[in-house]
């Protein structure tokens, strides 16, 4: 369940607050995000 939750975080959040217009941008992007992920949200 915690992948899934993982999962259904990145597709709603990442997307609606980015535009990639090259996939090293997204890859940059999206590690930044699951440190953020990571580090701020509770279990």
């Amino acid at each position: 369940s915690l992948v899934e939750r993982f999962n259904r975080s990145l597709h709603e959040e990442v997307p609606n607050f980015n535009v990639f217009d090259a996939l090293k941008q997204m890859r940059e992007i999206s590690e930044g995000w699951v440190v953020e992920y990571d580090e701020s949200r509770p279990l």
